[in-house]
């Protein structure tokens, strides 16, 4: 069966918007780390919940600044939280375009491939076969014959 679940085109006019906010989006966090797996597990964490607690300690500090070791600064504790507030509406709303992007990607590929199966078993009840599943890697082929569209025997093992 032929599906269409989206059904969208952009102008270039449109690609080329895109592509300069993406521009201006990457010459600000561009230079931002990347940070790995590892990097990311080590770190201390803010859990939810924690912006009163952050907030009070801050209250706390400022009372209390002669009790403080000279190794805290106050300045940096300021601009951390206020680059907080900064990007937290922004990140949610670039999450929320990375989801409706992933799930764009999602449906035309989706759309795509069962186009591409549907052809593939109206060619091969036509008598058209030959040529149909060249160049096909071990995973589709296991696929196909999985799902009940792949007659075919799989290719002799390597020797």
């Amino acid at each position: 069966m032929i599906q269409n679940k989206i059904d969208k085109v952009y102008t270039e006019q449109e690609l080329q918007a895109i592509d300069s906010a993406l521009a201006v989006l990457e010459q600000h966090f561009g230079a931002l780390p990347i940070l790995s797996t590892v990097e990311k597990q080590r770190l201390v964490k803010l859990p939810d919940g924690a912006e009163e607690f952050v907030a009070n300690m801050k209250a706390k500090a400022t009372t209390h600044a002669d009790l403080l070791p000279r190794k805290y600064d106050d300045t940096a504790f300021d601009r951390d939280n206020a680059l907080s507030e900064q990007l937290a509406p922004r990140r949610g709303r670039i999450e929320q375009l990375t989801k409706r992007l992933e799930s764009l990607q999602l449906l035309v590929d989706s759309d795509r491939f069962s186009t591409a199966l549907f052809l593939r078993r109206t060619l091969k009840a036509n008598g058209k076969s030959e040529g149909l599943d060249e160049g096909l890697d071990e995973g589709l082929r296991r696929f196909l014959s999985r799902s009940g569209d792949d007659e075919t025997p799989a290719p002799p093992p390597a020797k």
